[in-house]
């Protein structure tokens, strides 16, 4: 038998005039204020903001009473979301989150008639006691039933009475093992249990007649609760009792457990077999057993006893399931194919959640570069019984105190398996690597870590590369705003956009930045902030170079710790070394020199801009609109005429101001004033939708001295202008077509301008062009100080100088010092120059004099 134990200390003062016993409570304590209502045995709670009569329930904070001494005998009550019970003038009891001076939150705490249950009275309304409104009965009684108030003295069994209950600890703790009341020893005896019990047939569960707690025919303890099933069938032919389990986690796997006895209509009553009941899990409350969780034969069934209940020993049943969410139901349910009722006396519930065998890996992938080689997993286990196996793809390895193993094949032995344990993964730099790391414990349990990895970048010796932003709508590349300010440009023939990787000794993947104007990319002392200069400077010229493509490079200052990256994509944008290696514009393409510039142009057949981005070089439209990303004009592997990619011109569908044209410029620079130039281009035609354009949508293309002029504008004249064909199929069968337009240079520099004539709303027209071309037939041009030698030229056009009829020359600023050394020199050959006079040594040892404005 059990020891019946209340779980708070009774101090009793006698109080003539009302009765009443003065009742001291444990402070540091919290309870559950069980009505003694014999139907009822709820708990003062709250249904949402209202304090309420509430089915205890483990996961309701707002049941969970504490009690702050005001003076003796008097007490605040505040509940586990931090609100107070306070009453008004009116007699309204409510939430409070707050407190003022008043007596509205202040309760005496007091013994009803010396039974040891407890009432709440009122300070402020003095003959006012806490209560719940008219019993309601039937399978759920007063749960939800709003809190009022009473000035009928409390009785012992009446709806003004309470039980108070340690919520946790004691030697009946009103919550064990996830369950209310599991022994049924805090609720009073021809009552209702604690916790949501509900039954099929609308019957008061507590109370003389019916399914209630009784102290007769308990397991181990003092109560027990009588499951009362009918005499008669329902519609499926059983009678249930459902009890709502809380606080369960989805997906895990619970035993539920209890002892039993079972009577028949009487102490000397057997029950027959067809009186026997089912205990199983459901989701829905009273479910047939069909419905069971786990399937229809997912249940325990209870034994026939041979003799009376008296002489029985207590039987033990339990049902495993897998919780379907955060709360369900134990369904009691009995087959009534006799007319004899039937009782099974319960007792000492358990629920216990069952373990199963995890493996865990924290970081669910890992992907490595040249720069940074060597990370950490995390690997976590519970519930293990052998050894934790990880494997892993080649090229990568493992390491760490709990991991031995080597190859493939790892092992964290038993005596760790059970722990946190951080494993050290070593990319080996030369496999490509696309795999997972696993680790396994046989069938039981397992778990992996996506692992990808791309080998160190070698740059070719000798090759001068631009760095291309791949921001989508980026298309510029690393250069300058000034002799000594790296920013982002627009690509260009400039020597300061071309760079050569020099090796750093003795760092694996580390380069200094060197551009063709013989100046180094340096961060500024351990700040962000880059400067070009003429020499190295120790760490701050240092840069780890990490790979996330064969071709797509991040460069992590040694310095600062950062990577190169910018704030914006404009072209003059300033570059730091201060960003994450997440950063959107801290992703760089490497294009050789060679491959960016031919046919005079600037990347002509969109190969080296990023698919869906924007183009390379200065493209600008009258529009103000994005070039690069979806919905506008960029480059895309769609309809190319001869390799992967094309630039998609993407013209308005209603009429612009001005002229009546959309138009794209594209700048052409590295001309030859005076000269003769033909550009010639391939494309193919869309209406947007993959159909035939009409007339209308035609585009022009001619040669401008301003971007977007008019075409009667044109270099040449208003006729000079190619006019695009109309095709009779849609892009897909389309042959591409050829264009071009001839003109003469203006200047070092002019635009070729692409023009739709829009006359009415049409929808939108493509242009898929490809495969650019420049050709230039030069004039002479002379450069300043021309020498006698017959075959020199030396021409300085928008900062870029250009030398030819010469092997090799060496560029001096006014201080002597050296700027530039052209061993080989080209027709391509150029150097961009900075405001200034310097001076040109040939190979054949004359001297040029050059001022540069």
């Amino acid at each position: 038998m059990k020891k019946i134990f209340l779980l708070i200390a009774i101090s009793l003062l006698w109080c003539s005039a009302t009765n009443l016993y003065a009742y001291t409570i444990d402070v540091a304590k919290s309870y559950l204020a069980v009505q003694t209502l014999n139907t009822s045995s709820k708990v003062i709670g709250a249904n949402g903001t209202t304090p309420s009569i509430m089915s205890a329930d483990i996961s309701a904070t707002s049941q969970r009473l504490s009690f702050e001494l005001v003076s003796t005998g008097i007490y605040r009550i505040k509940n586990g979301d931090g609100n107070y019970l306070t009453c008004t003038s009116a007699g309204v009891i409510a939430y409070a989150a707050s407190l003022d001076a008043t007596t509205d939150a202040q309760w005496t705490i007091a013994d009803v008639a010396t039974t040891g249950f407890v009432s709440f009275k009122s300070v402020s309304l003095s003959t006012s006691y806490i209560t719940s409104a008219a019993v309601i009965t039937g399978p759920a009684v007063f749960n939800g039933t709003p809190l009022t108030l009473t000035s009928t003295a409390p009785t012992a069994a009446g709806s003004a009475t309470f039980k108070l209950v340690e919520a946790t600890t004691g030697t009946y703790p009103v919550f064990s093992n996830g369950l209310a009341d599991v022994s049924f020893e805090n609720t009073n005896s021809e009552s209702a249990p604690l916790g949501e019990w509900i039954n099929d047939q609308s019957k008061t569960i507590g109370g003389s007649g019916t399914s209630r707690v009784r102290a007769m025919n308990s397991s181990t303890g003092t109560n027990s609760y009588m499951l009362r099933f009918a005499s008669v069938a329902n519609l499926n032919g059983y009678y249930k009792i459902s009890h709502k389990l809380n606080g369960l986690m989805a997906g895990a796997t619970y035993t539920f457990g209890f002892k039993y006895k079972v009577d028949g209509t009487n102490a000397t009553t057997l029950p027959t077999s067809n009186s026997q009941a089912m205990l199983y899990a459901a989701t829905a409350v009273n479910a047939d057993y069909t419905n069971a969780i786990g399937g229809s034969t997912n249940y325990s069934l209870t034994e026939v006893p041979t003799v009376f209940i008296a002489s029985q020993s207590a039987k033990t049943a339990n049902v495993t399931f897998v919780a379907p969410a955060t709360s369900c139901y134990m369904v009691f349910a009995k087959l009534v194919t006799t007319s004899a009722d039937f009782y099974m006396y319960i007792d000492d519930l358990t629920l216990t959640k069952v373990e199963t065998p995890i493996i865990s890996i924290a970081e669910k992938t890992l992907s490595f570069d040249g720069a940074e080689n060597v990370k950490t997993l995390t690997v976590t286990g519970s519930n293990l019984t052998t050894d934790i196996t990880l494997t892993v793809p080649t090229g990568i390895s493992l390491s760490g105190a709990n991991v031995t193993g080597s190859g493939t094949t790892y092992t964290i032995a038993l005596a760790n398996a059970n722990k946190i344990n951080s494993v050290t993964v070593t990319y080996d730099k030369l496999s490509t690597v696309s795999g997972n790391i696993s680790a396994s414990n046989g069938a039981l349990a397992t778990a992996t870590s996506a692992v990808t990895a791309t080998p160190s970048f070698i740059p070719t010796s000798g090759v001068k590369y631009y760095l291309l932003q791949t921001n989508l709508k980026s298309g510029k590349v690393v250069g300058v705003v000034s002799a000594t300010q790296p920013a982002l440009n627009n690509a260009d023939l400039y020597l300061s956009q071309k760079f050569e990787f020099v090796p750093v000794s003795g760092i694996a993947n580390c380069y200094y930045l060197k551009n063709d104007s013989s100046m180094y990319l340096n961060s500024v002392g351990t700040t962000t902030g880059l400067v070009y200069e003429s020499a190295t400077n120790s760490t701050n010229s240092q840069w780890l170079i990490a790979c996330t493509a064969s071709t797509l490079l991040k460069f992590k200052n040694v310095a600062t710790g950062a990577y190169l990256t910018s704030t914006d994509v404009a072209a003059g944008t300033v570059l730091s070394a201060s960003g994450l290696s997440s950063d959107v514009n801290a992703t760089y393409k490497l294009i050789a020199s060679t491959d960016m510039i031919q046919n005079n142009m600037i990347d002509g057949g969109f190969e080296n801009a990023i698919v869906d981005g924007a183009p390379l070089g200065t493209w600008i439209n009258d529009k103000s609109q994005v070039l690069g990303g979806g919905g506008y004009s960029r480059v895309r592997a769609m309809y190319p005429t001869t390799s992967s990619n094309s630039f998609t011109l993407r013209f308005n569908e209603t009429n612009t101001v001005g002229n009546g044209y959309y138009k794209i410029s594209h700048k052409l620079v590295g001309l030859t004033a005076g000269a003769t130039c033909t550009f010639s281009f391939n494309y193919k035609v869309d209406n947007g939708a993959g159909g035939v354009v009409g007339v209308n949508s035609q585009a022009r293309v001619y040669a401008a001295s301003i971007p977007n002029d008019s075409s009667i504008n044109a270099i040449g004249g208003s006729t000079n202008y190619y006019l695009t064909e109309l095709p009779t199929v849609g892009p897909a069968n389309q042959s591409p077509y050829a264009g071009s337009v001839t003109f003469v240079a203006p200047a070092t520099s002019c635009y070729i301008v692409f023009a739709k004539l829009i006359s009415q709303d049409l929808p939108l027209t493509y242009i898929f062009m490809d495969d650019m071309a420049l050709t230039i037939n030069p004039a002479t041009v002379t450069g300043i100080g021309k020498a006698n030698q017959s075959n020199l030229n030396v021409i300085v056009r928008d900062n870029t100088l250009k030398v030819t009829g010469v092997n090799s020359y060496t560029v001096y600023n006014v201080q002597g010092m050296k700027v530039a050394d052209i061993k080989s020199n080209t027709d391509a050959a150029s150097i961009h120059l900075n405001t200034g006079l310097y001076f040109v040594k040939t190979n054949t040892s004359e001297v040029v004099k050059l001022i540069v404005r």
